[in-house]
Order: structure tokens, then C-alpha cells, then sequence
């Protein structure tokens, strides 16, 4: 008999996580049917998952979202994983079923920072946060530097959090094509350097600034995570570095389409401290960081700028190459040896596999599972305190008008 398991996921780009997308398949494989609770978000693929795995949506009304919630209620849970902000819910959620809750962290929000950018809002789901992981059954984080930070900024016993990488499941060889050589047009002589994730124009200007660094055969690529919707600069030198920014991949299963076209991944990173997400949290990436992990994967060995623990790995495994001036780009064609693109297939299977990870949270999980109960005092306080905000917003729309 299947066993409900509920994830509440703000963000629900699934698709998009390959992390999150095998570790919900590791669960339904574990026999749980499993619930995504997230955000509707019309601008990223969501879609449908696969069997044993479906998505539960809120979106702008609070009073639908009211209704949704208290019929997830019933699905008798025996266990709820809340992502990031989705432990805030999931607190509230796991009290009224009188069952176990666990928080998986992929960002972390520092308090320093926040104190400083002053945004009402995230100071307040951060308080919330800490006050809902007092209770936690376990915790989850990609390393152990990020263990210790989540640990004090959320005050979280270190013995509770367990390890996962932001990595997906199984070695993925690939047949080399020219997908991007025909998509944008690239002379096919040029070997291809390509820099992938969510882009905005400092990514972009960052780009290009080392694009003047490439060699004559390489070429850098930037592929944007979602559809990238601003302009592009102008001057920038259209020999040396190619856009595709307006054809996303909307499936994680898909992403070797993308990466058979590479010979190297750019992963570089750089704190702009202008929001939380893009402070430490960007400093301490580590083991967070997708795509360093999804090229080592595919076989594609990395180029690692500004990545503090990544660089003695890429070095000790030989599984790319540390830039530590934009001139070490000379030494790209480096990167193409037969022995390194296997290294990297060595270092994901033993290393940062996702397999390497889940026994022990499967293990938790189980352990703290148990049959939901209403409690309905609970219940009554759940449903007073949406109501209160339902009222609200709508007394404030009422003004307004």
C-alpha cells in the first residue's frame, strides 16, 4: 500500500531541479506516492510528472488556496518535507495531523543580510522559518560547510541535518552533436564552452567580459534556465560569444539534447549581495551548485571560477580546470582528453550521486512516519488564522477602491 508523502515547494520548478526531480523519484520508488505543493507559475514549465508524483497548486487567492490546503488535510500524510520557505507551511500542516515534518534547504538566508536590506517580508518568513525548524524531525543541506551555516542561521542541532548534493541519479554518457553549432549558427570547427542557469544582465556582461579571453577554436555559449525576456548589449564581440536565451529546456530528462552540444561547462559565480538569495548564500554555493554537478554527470568537465571548495576538487579529481586568472582560458583544449571526461563520470558516480544519499534520509523518513490524526483544536487555529488574512486583503482591496 502506497503512503502519502506531502513537499511543500514555493517555487515548483521541479523541472528545473535535477536534484529534487530524482530524489522524488527515489521516494515513489521507495514505495510513497508523493504530492508537490507549490506555486502556479505560468512563466516555467511545470507540467505533468510521472506516475506516483503530482503537483497540488496555489497561486493569488487566498481563499482557494484555503481550499486546497484543507483538502490536502485529508490525503493522511504520514510524513511532510517543506523546501526552503515551504517550511513555514509545512510546520503548521505536520501540527495539524500531529505528524513528522523535515526541512530540505536549498538556499540560505543569512541575518546579517537581511538586517541590512531591510525587506519586511523575508525578515519575517526568516523568523518563521527558524521558529518552524525547532521541531523538525530531520534536516536536509549539500555539504558540509553549508551544514554548519544552516545549523547556526537557523538554529538547527548539527546531529539533525543530514547530506544530499544538488545532484541527480546515474552517470548519463552522451553522443556529441552539433546542437548548438546548428541552433545558433557557430562554425563547426569551434569547440564549445557553455555557461547555463538563470541569467540576468550582470550574468550576461560577465560573459562577455570573458568571451575576449577564448582561444580560436572556443567559443563560450550562454544558455538562460528560463526564457530570458531583456536585451542584450551592444558591442559585445559576436565571434566569441553565442545567446541562447529563448528556448529553455522544460525537462530535466531532456537536458542531454542541451549538453551533447558542449565540450566544457562554465561554472562561475559571483555575490552581488543585493537580495538574499545572492549574498553568502552565492559565496558558500558548494555542493548547491546544479549545473557543476549536472556537467560532471553528462561527462563535461568544468571550468570553476570563484567557487572556493570546488577548487582543490577540480584540481585533486582532474575533472576540469580552476580559473584563477581570465588568461587560464588558454588552457581549454585541455579539457577534451578522453581520460578527464572520464574522471568526471568517476567523481559524480562515487562522490555526488544522488544514490550516495538517499538511504540515510529514506531511513529518517521511516523512522519518523506515522498515521495522521486531525487534531481538531489545531485545525480550528489553522483555518481562523487564513481566515484572519483572507479577511484582511480584502478589507485592503475594499480601501482601495
Amino acid at each position: 500500500m502506497s503512503l502519502n508523502l506531502l513537499i511543500i515547494h514555493p517555487e515548483g520548478n521541479i523541472k528545473n531541479n535535477p536534484n529534487l526531480y530524482a530524489f522524488t523519484k527515489s521516494l515513489v520508488n521507495e514505495g510513497f506516492n508523493v504530492i508537490i505543493f507549490s506555486l502556479y507559475r505560468p512563466g516555467i514549465y511545470q507540467g505533468e510528472l510521472f506516475d506516483g508524483a503530482r503537483f497540488e497548486y496555489y497561486g493569488t487567492d487566498r481563499s482557494e488556496n484555503l481550499k486546497t490546503k484543507l483538502r490536502l488535510l485529508k490525503q493522511n500524510f504520514v510524513h511532510i518535507i517543506g523546501i526552503d520557505q515551504g517550511i513555514i507551511e509545512a510546520a503548521r500542516m505536520a501540527k495539524v495531523l500531529q505528524i513528522g515534518y523535515s526541512f530540505l534547504s536549498y538556499e540560505i538566508f543569512f541575518d546579517n543580510e537581511l538586517a541590512k536590506l531591510k525587506n519586511k517580508t523575508d525578515l519575517k518568513h526568516k523568523s518563521q522559518s527558524k521558529k518552524a525548524c525547532r521541531e523538525i524531525q530531520f534536516a536536509i543541506v549539500q555539504d558540509e560547510v553549508r551544514k554548519s551555516i544552516l545549523a547556526e542561521e537557523y538554529n538547527i542541532l548539527p546531529e539533525k541535518i543530514l547530506l544530499m548534493p544538488v545532484a541527480g541519479a546515474g552517470i548519463r554518457p552522451l553522443a556529441k552533436t552539433k546542437y548548438f553549432h546548428e541552433k545558433l549558427n557557430i562554425p563547426t570547427n569551434k569547440k564549445i564552452l557553455l555557461y547555463m542557469g538563470w541569467m540576468d544582465e550582470l550574468q550576461i556582461n560577465r560573459m562577455i567580459g570573458f568571451a575576449s579571453y577564448m582561444t580560436e577554436n572556443w567559443v563560450i555559449v550562454v544558455h538562460s534556465r528560463y526564457k530570458y525576456a531583456g536585451e542584450l548589449p551592444s558591442g559585445f564581440n559576436a565571434e566569441k560569444i553565442f545567446f541562447s536565451l529563448d528556448t529553455p529546456i522544460e525537462n530535466i530528462d531532456d537536458m542531454g539534447i542541451l549538453l551533447s552540444g558542449a565540450d566544457a561547462g562554465f561554472c562561475s559565480y559571483k555575490a552581488s549581495f543585493d537580495s538574499p538569495f545572492t549574498g553568502d548564500n552565492i559565496t558558500y554555493i558548494g555542493m548547491s551548485s546544479g549545473k557543476t554537478t549536472m556537467f560532471l554527470q553528462y561527462g563535461i568537465p568544468v571550468v570553476i571560477e570563484n567557487m572556493n571548495m570546488w577548487d582543490e576538487i577540480v584540481e585533486k579529481e582532474k575533472i576540469g580546470l580552476v580559473l584563477k586568472t581570465q588568461q587560464d582560458l588558454d588552457s581549454l583544449d585541455n579539457l577534451t582528453r578522453p581520460e578527464m571526461i572520464q574522471n568526471c563520470f568517476s567523481y559524480f558516480d562515487k562522490y555526488i550521486d544522488i544514490k550516495n544519499f538517499t538511504p540515510d534520509i529514506l531511513r529518517k523518513i521511516k523512522l519518523s512516519q506515522k498515521t495522521a490524526s486531525l487534531n481538531f483544536f489545531s485545525l480550528f487555529k489553522y483555518r481562523c488564522s487564513d481566515y484572519y488574512f483572507i479577511v484582511k486583503a480584502s478589507i485592503k482591496k475594499l480601501v482601495k477602491q
